[in-house]
C-alpha cells in the first residue's frame, strides 16, 4: 500500500494521533475522564472528600418519637449513634426543687410598730379629751347656740377611731368613757404597749414552725438588713401577745379599779399589730434566684450504648433517653457538620498529595490514579461501613457474644493498600496507607488504635507484595497480612487492658486472620478487571506480555523478524540498563518488545528485515522515506490500542523516538533541494513526539538507538564499542530528547556502562581457527608480522572506526 505525503502522523506533542476507528467504552472513558490533566484533580478530590463524608456518617439514626411508648415493645434496637451529654431533666428538675425547698422564707420586721401604734393611741386619747372638754350645744336666752353640735360631735369620734386604725366596740368605748380618756389610762395602755412590742410578733405561729428546720431570714425595715434566724423561742404568736397583754394589765394595775384593768388590757390587746410578717414576694424572688443557679444535670452516653433492645418493653427513662437524642441536634447542624467535614477531607487530601508529588520522587499522581484511589479507598470505607451496620443485628442474634467482639475486623482495609502497591508503585501505595488509617479511624468511632491498626497493616500488605509475578504472590501476601491483623490485634487487646477476654480475643483474631485471607482472595479477582479499566501494568501483566505466545510477538516473528531480534537485543539491554539505575526492569523489556510493533505493516521500508539487500528506499524520495519511518509510530499505537496494551507500553511507542531528527534523509533532501521551488522544512523529517516522559522510555530511546549503532560495526571491539555508546548518548541528550524525563546525568553513565557490558557480551571476539587441511594439500604459508607491517594500511570502509557519523549504513539504520 503506498503513501502519501499528506498521510503522515500529525506532530503534536501528545505523539498519540486520532485513528479515526471507533473507540470502545473503556478507551472513552480513558480519553474523557482518565487521561483530562489539569482542574480534573480538584474535582476528583472534591468527589473523594464528598464520598468519603458521606460513608463516615451514614445512615444516621432516625428516633422519631411517636415509634417508642412506654409499655410497648420496641420494633427496633436503639442505638447510642455517637458520644453524648444527654440532660437528665428529672435529675435536673429534681434538684431545682431541692434548690426552691433549701432557700429560707424572708419575714419582714417593722421596728417602728410600736412607736406607730403609741403615736395613734396618743392622737386618739387626746382628741376625745378635747371633746369632752366642751359640752354639747343648746340654747341659751334669745335662741343663740352654745357647745359643740352634735353632727360635728360624731363626725370627730368618727375620723379619731379610722385614726385608731382598729375597730372598737361598744363596750369598750363606754368603759374607756366612763375614765374620761384620761392620761393615767393612756400611760398604762402604752407601757402595755411597749412590753408587748419588745418581741416579735407574727400572726400565726403554725405557719412560721414549717421553717424551724431551716430557720428564716428577717429583714428589717426600713433598714433592709437582713439576717438568719433559726431559734424562735422568742417570737410570739398575735392570739399569746393579745392574752398575754391582758395578763399583764390585770397584775401590773392591781391598785386600779377593774374596769380601768380591763379598759386597758383590751386597748393595748386592740392596738397590737404583728411586726413580723412573711414577704411572699421576695421569697418567691429569692427561691426564682436559686433555681437559676442550678446547672443542668448531663448523663454521659457512650456510642455503640444500647438504650432499647428490639423486642424489649420500653420503659419511662428509656423514653426520656430517647427523646433527649432527638432533641439535641437542631435542624442546621448536620449542614455545618459536613460543610467542616468536607473541606478537611478536601484540605487533607491536597495538602498531601501536593507535598508528596514535591517531595517524593516516583510518587506521580495523574487524574486515573485519582479516580482509582477515591474508588478504592471509598469502597473499603463502604464496606467497613457496612459490616459495623451489620453488627449490630449479629449481636441480637447471638446475645453470648461479648461486647469487646469487634466485627469490624473482618473488614481488612489494607487489602486496598496491597492492590495499590500492585498497579501503582510504593510511594503511592504508602500515602494511601496514610489515608487509610486515617479515615478508618473515624469509621469506626473516631478509634486511634483502630487506625493505628489499619496504618501498620497496610505498610506490611504492600510490601509484601512489592516483587509480585504470580498470582500465588498475592495470596501469600494475604497469609502474612492475616497473621500481621493478628499480631496487632493482641497489641490493642493489652493496650486497652482486654486481654483476659480470651473469647473476645480468640474471635478478633480469627476475624483478623480471615479478613487477610478475604482481601488477597478479592484482590487476585479484581487486578484484571483494574488493568483492563483503568490501563495500569503489573508485574503479572507485564509477564503474559512477554509471552512469545503473545499475537503481536508471533505476527512480529512471521511479518518482521529482523525487527523481532532488534526487539530482543534491545530488550536485553533495556533491562540491565534499568536495573543499574533502580528502575522497572520488567517494565524496560516489555516496552522494549513491543516498541517497533508498527514496523509490521512494511518491514521491508527498515534495514534490519532488508536481508535480501533490495533496499526500497532508492526508489522514494527523502520525504517519502522519512513519511515511511514516521508513520511506523502511528501505526504502533493502532496497534498497541486495538490489542489492549498497557499504557505505559502505548505511550513509549509514541515516545521511543521523540522528536529526533531523521538525519540521513534531511541530508539527502538538503542535496537535492531547490529553495526557490521547494524547500526543504526541517520539520517534515522529525518524530512527531513527544519526548520520553519516564525514566524506562528513556531508557528505551538510548537502548533502540544503541543497539542499531552497534549492528553496522565491523569488528567491534571493547574501545569501538564504548566509545559508540558514548558518542550516541551524548547526541541524544544535546538533542534534547531526555529533557521531560527524570534521567540524571548520574544515571546516564550507569546506563552507558550496562550498555557497555551487554554489547560486550553479545558482540565479544572469538579466536581464529585453522582451517582443516586436505590430505595432499600444501599448507598455505603464514604470513609474518613482518609483511603485515610492510603492508600499507587499508582504508577504513564505512561503519568501521569511532567516526559513525559518516557511515552510510548506520544512518539509515538509526534514521538520523
Amino acid at each position: 500500500m503506498a503513501l502519501r505525503e499528506t498521510d503522515r502522523a500529525p506532530k503534536v506533542s501528545l505523539g498519540v494521533p486520532k485513528s479515526g476507528k471507533k473507540l470502545t467504552w473503556d478507551k472513552r472513558l480513558h480519553q474523557k475522564y482518565l487521561a483530562h490533566p489539569g482542574a480534573t484533580k480538584w474535582a476528583i478530590n472534591l468527589a473523594l472528600s464528598l464520598a468519603v463524608v458521606a460513608v463516615v456518617y451514614y445512615p444516621h439514626e432516625q428516633l422519631p418519637e411517636d415509634e417508642f411508648v412506654v409499655g410497648e415493645v420496641a420494633v427496633k434496637t436503639v442505638k447510642v449513634p455517637r458520644d453524648l451529654d444527654v440532660e437528665d431533666t428529672a435529675a435536673t428538675a429534681k434538684r431545682r426543687e431541692e434548690a426552691a425547698a433549701a432557700v429560707q422564707s424572708v419575714y419582714d420586721l417593722d421596728t417602728k410598730a410600736g412607736a406607730v401604734a403609741e403615736e395613734r393611741l396618743k392622737k386618739f386619747f387626746q382628741g376625745f379629751r378635747e371633746l369632752n372638754m366642751t359640752r354639747p350645744a343648746d340654747r341659751g336666752g334669745g335662741g343663740q347656740v352654745i357647745g359643740v353640735p352634735s353632727a360635728f360631735r360624731e363626725e370627730r369620734e368618727q375620723e379619731l377611731l379610722k385614726g385608731l386604725g382598729v375597730p372598737l366596740d361598744q363596750d369598750l368605748l363606754k368603759a374607756l368613757a366612763h375614765q374620761n380618756y384620761s392620761l393615767e389610762l393612756e400611760s398604762a395602755v402604752q407601757s402595755l404597749l411597749r412590753v408587748a412590742y419588745g418581741k416579735p410578733i407574727v400572726v400565726s405561729r403554725e405557719l412560721l414552725l414549717k421553717d424551724k428546720d431551716k430557720g428564716i431570714v428577717v429583714r428589717k425595715l426600713p433598714q433592709d438588713e437582713r439576717s438568719a434566724l433559726a431559734d424562735f423561742s422568742s417570737i410570739q404568736d398575735l392570739a399569746e401577745a393579745q392574752a398575754a397583754v391582758e395578763a399583764a394589765a390585770q397584775n401590773q394595775f392591781k391598785d386600779k379599779s377593774a374596769s380601768f384593768r380591763a379598759a386597758a388590757g383590751r386597748l393595748a390587746a386592740k392596738l397590737l399589730a404583728p411586726p413580723l410578717t412573711f414577704n411572699k414576694d421576695e421569697t418567691e424572688k429569692v427561691r426564682s434566684q436559686a433555681v437559676a443557679q442550678v446547672k443542668p444535670v448531663f448523663s454521659k452516653l457512650k456510642r455503640g450504648e444500647i438504650i432499647v433492645r428490639r423486642g424489649d418493653r420500653i420503659t419511662e427513662p428509656q423514653v426520656k433517653k430517647i427523646k433527649a437524642l432527638a432533641s439535641i441536634r437542631v435542624p442546621w447542624e448536620l449542614p455545618f457538620i459536613y460543610a467542616g467535614l468536607l473541606f478537611l477531607g478536601l484540605i487533607s487530601l491536597a495538602t498531601v498529595v501536593h507535598f508528596a508529588s514535591r517531595n517524593i520522587r516516583k510518587f506521580s499522581f495523574q487524574p486515573r490514579d485519582l479516580i482509582f484511589l477515591s474508588l478504592v479507598l471509598v469502597i473499603s470505607l463502604a464496606s467497613l461501613k457496612l459490616v459495623d451496620q451489620l453488627s449490630g443485628p449479629v449481636r441480637e442474634a447471638f446475645t453470648g457474644l461479648p461486647e469487646e467482639v469487634d466485627f469490624r475486623y473482618l473488614i481488612a482495609l489494607a487489602g486496598g493498600a496491597m492492590l495499590v502497591r500492585l498497579v501503582v508503585n510504593s510511594e503511592v501505595a504508602l500515602v494511601y496507607s496514610l489515608f487509610a488509617g486515617l479515615f478508618g479511624g473515624l469509621v469506626a468511632g473516631r478509634s486511634l488504635t483502630f487506625a493505628f491498626y489499619t496504618l501498620v497493616g497496610s505498610v506490611v500488605a504492600a510490601a509484601e507484595v512489592g516483587q509480585c509475578r504470580t498470582r500465588a504472590a498475592i495470596l501469600r501476601g494475604g497469609l502474612v497480612l492475616g497473621l500481621a491483623n493478628v499480631a496487632l490485634v493482641l497489641m490493642v487487646a493489652l493496650a486497652e487492658n482486654q486481654f483476659l477476654e480470651v473469647q473476645a480475643l480468640l474471635l478478633n483474631g480469627f476475624f483478623a486472620f480471615a479478613g487477610g485471607l478475604f482481601a488477597a482472595v478479592i484482590i487476585t479477582g479484581v487486578v484484571p478487571f483494574v488493568e483492563s479499566v483503568f490501563g495500569y501494568a503489573t508485574d503479572i501483566k507485564l509477564l503474559e506480555l512477554l509471552n512469545q505466545d503473545h499475537p503481536l510477538l508471533k505476527e512480529m516473528t512471521l511479518r518482521a523478524p529482523g525487527t523481532h531480534q532488534h526487539s530482543l537485543a534491545v530488550a536485553n539491554l533495556a533491562e540491565g540498563a534499568a536495573e543499574a539505575i533502580h528502575a522497572n526492569p520488567l517494565m524496560a523489556r516489555v516496552l522494549a518488545m513491543y516498541h517497533d510493533i508498527g514496523k509490521m505493516q512494511k518491514p521491508h521500508y527498515f534495514g534490519e528485515n532488508q536481508w535480501d539487500g533490495k533496499n526500497p528506499h532508492l526508489k522514494l524520495r527523502p520525504t517519502m522515506s522519512a513519511l515511511i519511518l514516521t508513520n511506523h509510530v502511528k501505526e504502533g499505537v493502532e496497534l498497541a490500542e486495538k490489542h489492549r496494551l498497557p499504557r505505559e507500553a502505548i505511550d513509549c511507542i509514541a515516545q521511543h523516538h521523540g522528536s529526533s531528527l531523521i538525519k540521513f534523509f534531511y541530508e539527502k533532501a538538503k542535496e537535492l533541494e531547490n529553495p526557490e521551488v521547494d524547500p526543504v522544512d526541517e520539520l517534515d523529517f522529525r518524530y512527531p513526539g513527544p519526548k520520553p516522559q519516564t525514566r524506562e522510555a528513556g531508557i528505551m530511546m538510548l537502548a533502540d538507538a544503541v543497539e542499531s549503532a552497534a549492528r553496522t560495526m565491523r569488528e567491534p571491539s571493547h574501545a569501538r564499542i564504548q566509545g559508540m555508546v558514548q558518542k550516541i548518548i551524548s547526541r541524544i541528550f544535546t538533542d534534547g530528547q531526555l529533557d521531560e524525563c527524570e534521567l540524571t546525568l548520574k544515571d546516564l553513565n550507569a546506563i552507558a556502562k550496562s550498555f557497555n557490558k551487554v554489547l560486550g557480551a553479545m558482540y565479544h571476539s572469538r579466536p581464529d581457527y585453522p582451517e582443516p587441511v586436505e590430505k595432499g594439500a600444501v599448507p598455505l604459508k603464514k604470513k609474518s608480522d613482518a609483511d603485515s607491517d610492510k603492508r600499507p594500511d587499508k582504508k577504513p570502509k564505512n561503519g568501521e572506526g569511532l567516526d559513525l557519523e559518516d557511515s552510510e549504513e548506520y544512518l539509515k539504520r538509526l534514521g538520523m
